[in-house]
């Protein structure tokens, strides 16, 4: 009798473990198109600190970003967020939070996304010291520039029986200069080193890539024939040579008016001319350089037959908007501000933003009445005044983003690609 029963259990058992077996394997998560998905990731966060009271947005670079993504902060839950493009998004930080750390989260369908690090929320008189500190260590530095030249010391003094610290220099000396990490730059965006200071010293020694790491070694007010300009050397290829100061181009540890001043400064290629009147224009000068042709491929977005992003073709754009719920069609009534987000369409690297609170809301500055047109250096149109060139023929994508003002504030926002050519 037991035989006969414990037959049809081994033969259950059995059946069980065959149809496992030939289950078939999950298939992949794929788009409609049929390429995989982007894992949802994040490579980074700015900034990384905010005022307590004042709020601001914050800008998250990374990957698997659509418009079922939002930006999860700790203690404060889903924030109000805007995806650019599936690499980059931003968020609005709520000016009422506590100061502390946050942990930043990315959530989606796809599942959630942690970032490495964390922001700061800084109380206000936080703030006031540490500005009252940093005022005081630059003072110092610029008193410790002025200091005359070292002496090389003689075989005399180097006999000299040595005579032992002050009480005063071994209390002092420790504590006014706290050995913190060396000074350091790093290249925001590719850019040339040159041998002297300035765009006159062609041609340049090499090109840098972006996140190229330098030592910086002294420094230049006055650039031939303008700007401020760096002295470094190269960590990878340990050439030295200089880089412009500008913000846009470099972004360094320390205040970079500290360095030392230059005292070997290679003589300009051509002599900066004195000014002179401005000769009668002839055939043979060269003519300003004109506008650009913008190939707009579809930016839309909130139109309520007064909000919108008007096209222009000397200055690219700009937004008239105003609050939804205001009771006239007033250009910038209820309006907080506007950003402008322009990056490549295809590896999401932004490559211009501004934030603009002047109504006409032009995206390279200016306002009512007009709109500073495109700007351009060395015949190449420009993002921005002094920023890195427009590369004629990429696919760029622009995001503008409109906030109202009060504590219920209200989003409007457009985006589209679009392609620049001369």
């Amino acid at each position: 009798m037991e035989k006969m029963l414990l037959r049809p259990l081994w033969i259950l058992i059995f059946s069980g473990f065959l149809i496992a077996c030939n289950q078939p394997a999950q298939p992949t998560l794929v788009t409609p198109e049929g390429a995989p998905v982007e894992p949802l990731t994040i490579e980074s966060v700015d900034p990384p600190t905010f005022q307590q009271g004042s709020g601001g947005t914050l800008t998250i670079i990374g990957s698997g970003f659509d418009e079922k993504t939002f930006v999860n902060l700790s203690g404060a839950g889903l924030l109000e967020t805007t995806v650019l493009n599936s690499k980059t998004a931003t968020a609005v930080i709520d000016s009422g939070l506590d100061a502390g750390e946050y942990t930043v989260k990315m959530t989606s369908d796809q599942g959630t996304a942690d970032w490495s690090g964390v922001i700061n929320i800084i109380a206000a008189e936080e703030v006031a010291q540490n500005g009252s500190k940093t005022e005081a260590t630059n003072k110092v530095a610029v008193e410790d520039t002025a200091t005359p030249e070292p002496v090389e010391p003689t075989e005399e003094a180097a006999e000299a029986t040595p005579v032992p610290p002050t009480a005063t220099a071994t209390a002092v000396l420790p504590t006014e200069t706290p050995s913190a990490e060396p000074p350091s730059c790093q290249t925001l965006v590719s850019m040339n080193l040159r041998y002297g200071p300035g765009i006159s010293y062609n041609p340049p020694l090499t090109a840098l890539p972006a996140d190229a790491d330098l030592t910086p070694l002294a420094f230049s007010s006055q650039g031939f024939p303008d700007g401020q300009w760096i002295e470094v050397q190269d960590n990878s290829s340990g050439t030295q040579g200089w880089v412009s100061a500008g913000s846009q181009f470099v972004s360094c540890n320390f205040d970079i008016l500290s360095l030392p001043n230059s005292t070997n400064i290679p003589a300009t290629p051509t002599p900066i001319p004195t000014p002179t009147a401005p000769p009668t224009p002839t055939a043979e000068q060269p003519v300003a350089i004109g506008p650009p042709r913008v190939t707009n491929n579809g930016i839309g977005g909130a139109d309520d037959g007064f909000n919108g992003v008007i096209l222009n073709s000397t200055y690219f754009m700009h937004v008239q908007v105003r609050d939804q719920n205001a009771d006239d069609d007033i250009d910038g009534l209820g309006i907080d501000r506007v950003e402008f987000f322009v990056s490549e369409n295809d590896s999401g690297r932004v490559v211009y933003r501004h934030t603009e609170k002047t109504a006409k809301y032009c995206i390279f500055k200016g306002g009512e009445p007009d709109c500073t047109p495109w700007p351009s250096r060395d015949g190449v149109h420009t993002w921005g005044e002094g920023g890195e060139p427009v590369v004629y023929g990429l696919e760029y994508f622009v995001s503008v983003v409109a906030y109202t003002k009060g504590d219920d504030v209200d989003v409007y926002d457009w985006s589209g690609p679009f392609t620049v050519n001369p």
